[in-house]
Order: C-alpha cells, then structure tokens, then sequence
C-alpha cells in the first residue's frame, strides 16, 4: 500500500524471501516512515544495510520485527487501497481471536497543570480519528480514573452523543479531605484503589481498538496516596504522552520536571504536545517550534515532539469544539502518534521477543506507597467532606 507517499507492508510468508525482494528490489521502497513488519525471510535479513533510516532508531525496530510476525492478526481484506494508515493499525492493534476478550492499544493523557489542556486533547483526537479518519466511534473508548472536578466536560458530552463507551469520573475523586482521611485509615489502600482502576478501564475498554486514559493535575497529583499519574499509567500498563507549555525555556523545563517523575516509576514516556501557543510575537508557535524541536532531536531524540498547538480562544462558545479539531488536524502528527501507541501495544502484547528498548516498557514498579501502617475506621466520603469543609476546606 502507497499512500501519500507512505508505504506500510505486511509480508505474511515465513522462510520465503520472493515478497521482501518485491518490496526492497521492485518497488525500491528503502526508507522505513512508519510501519513495516517482515517475516523471517532470508532477503530482508541482507538487506537491511540498503535501507536509510530516518532520526528514530528504526535499525532496532526492523531487527525486533523480524522475531514477531506470527503474532500479528491481519485479513488479506484490510489491506486495500482506500484503507487508511491509522486505521489499519487499529485494525491490527489485538492479537485475539474474540474481540470481546482483546485488550484496546491505551494512551496516557499526562500534563504539567490541571489546565494543561488534557482533555480537550483527548476531545480533539477522537473527533478526528471519526471525523478524518473514519474511526468508528465504537472502536474508541475513554476513561478519567482520577479526577479533582465532577463538572460536566465537554468530552463527555461528546462520547455520550456519539455512543463512544466513557467513564468520565472513575474510582478515584480527590473530594475535601481525601488525602487527610487517607493518611488516618479512613478510607480503602492505595492497592484497592489501584486495582479499582484497572476494573474500570478493562471494563470500558471491551470492544474497543483505542482507549484514551485521562490524566489529573500535574504528574505527581495523588502521590501522597500511591495513585499518582504515574502509578495508574503503569498499573494500566500504557504509554503516556505529556501535555506541554508554550514557550522554549519553560516548555522543555517543565516538561523535563514532569517527564522524570514518571520516568522515575517507570512509566514509558512517547513524548509532548505542546499546546496553546500564541499566533504572534516572541513566545509565538512559529518563533517556538523549531528551538523545541531541535531540543528533542538532539536531546530527547527516544521521545517526539508530535506537535505545537496554537491558542484556540472561545473556550465553550459555539464552534470552539471545530476549531480545536482544525487546530489538532492542522498542528499535530496523529499518525505518528498513533503509529507510536500502536508500536507499544505490540510490545507489550507479543509473548516471544527479545528485550526491547527500557524507554518502551516499564523498568520499575513503584512501591504501593501505602503511608499507613493499618487501615482505620473507614468514614464516608460525606462525612469526611462535612468535617474538612468546618475545617475551612478550599477547592471542589
């Protein structure tokens, strides 16, 4: 398949090398822009040499992909000309047979602040995986384990008109009072809701292909309790992606702030989005984007910069939802970032491979960080709220 000038194969023979030689020799396909995957041919083996590699390390990722090929589940039908890049990846994301059983490929929506923009990102990239990408609503779900705010979003009134499954406020409410009464006792463990969590996701996830988690505040919010951003990330054992400032200075020092405490748990970090830069001036995205970038390609070069998103004023207003969508469309690499999900959910998912890069799969498992020594007398959540609102209790 050739579209847009991006080629993407499935060689479905084993110990043949007629279909790699077609894809090197006749059509002279020697970059690698997105996604190839070989069989165990003796061809493609040679002639790996031949190919030019662009900035990702996609020398290793060839190498890997020569071991996984059986475990790959694609129809001859799905390979048609009208078939989109991101839509065959979802095609191929499960590797079961029942799909009422098949884990959805899942990404980790993180950001440096509770206004980072983090669910308007999640609400942007489902419209266009329907919208221009014609991604079947149900094929999508979207879960917030964690939350500080019970408000209506407007993703959640997205997912509802569209009948896309969604749990908008999950397990974990960080109410007046949680992390006090959680330091007395008073409430279940960390592990309970840890495994809360994971109950939730996997239950919204069914039938789905992509599974977009939600993050809460800054990275490291619920950590006093073991249920930061980054122990639900690997307890849910998907990828996050950072949700990034304007500017250069600040933009890359926050993101290096919130990227190492979850580096720290072990959590596999794709990259950033940069969102809310300004149209003109010093701190404007075109004055921004290139400093950024190369920051990444030469410091960060494991981890992506999938794009730059200018401010998009008129928040709630009718059409902000259409701009949001032409901003994404128009500022950030969805294929790529998509391909990305897609490359982590076939490591997670393939049984028989060697080790991959550490940055790829979790290297650590935090401590449950349970900071009690035995569990209390449990109190409800309305009596805990009662007695920190008397104690001049701020926030929602």
């Amino acid at each position: 398949i050739i579209e847009n000038h991006c080629a993407v194969f499935k060689v479905v023979v084993r110990g043949i090398d007629s279909a790699e030689s077609f894809v090197i020799d006749t059509l002279r396909v020697h970059e690698l822009p997105h996604a190839v995957i070989y069989s165990d041919g003796d061809h493609v083996k040679h002639s790996i040499n031949k190919l030019s590699l662009n900035q990702q390390n996609y020398r290793e990722e060839l190498i890997f992909y020569l071991r996984i090929g059986p475990h790959f589940r694609f129809s001859p039908e799905h390979w048609t000309i009208q078939s989109g890049f991101i839509e065959l990846l979802l095609l191929s994301a499960s590797d079961e047979e029942d799909e009422s059983h098949a884990s959805p490929m899942r990404l980790f929506i993180a950001g440096g602040k509770s206004t980072a923009g983090k669910s308007s990102f999640c609400l942007a990239l489902m419209m266009a995986l329907i919208e221009r990408f014609k991604i079947p609503p149900c094929n999508l779900s979207y879960i917030k384990p964690a939350t500080q705010c019970e408000a209506e979003q407007p993703i959640t009134r997205f997912c509802r008109n569209n009948h896309i499954a969604c749990v908008p406020i999950g397990p974990v409410v960080y109410y007046k009072g949680f992390t006090r009464a959680f330091l007395s006792g008073e409430t279940p463990s960390s592990e309970h809701f840890l495994q809360q969590v994971v109950n939730a996701v996997q239950a919204v996830g069914v039938g789905s292909r992509l599974q977009l988690v939600d993050g809460v505040g800054y990275a490291a919010v619920g950590s006093l309790c073991g249920l930061s951003n980054a122990h639900v990330a690997l307890a849910l054992r998907c990828p996050a992606l950072l949700m990034g400032k304007a500017g250069v200075g600040d933009a890359v020092d926050s993101y290096n702030q919130d990227s190492a405490y979850l580096r720290l748990h072990g959590v596999p970090l794709l990259g950033a989005v940069f969102n809310r830069l300004p149209t003109n001036g010093f701190y404007s995205l075109a004055g921004c984007k290139t400093p950024v970038e190369t920051y990444f390609r030469t410091q960060r070069p494991q981890e992506m910069p999938y794009g730059f998103i200018p401010d998009v004023a008129g928040g709630g207003e009718e059409g902000f939802e259409q701009r949001l969508l032409q901003a994404v469309l128009d500022h950030v690499d969805l294929e790529r970032l998509i391909f990305d999900i897609w490359r982590y959910h076939l490591f997670l998912n393939v049984k028989s491979y060697g080790a991959p890069s550490p940055i790829l799969l979790p290297v650590k498992r935090p401590s449950p960080a349970a900071p009690v020594e035995s569990r209390g007398v449990k109190r409800s959540r309305v009596e805990i709220e009662q007695q920190a609102m008397q104690q001049g209790a701020k926030g929602s």
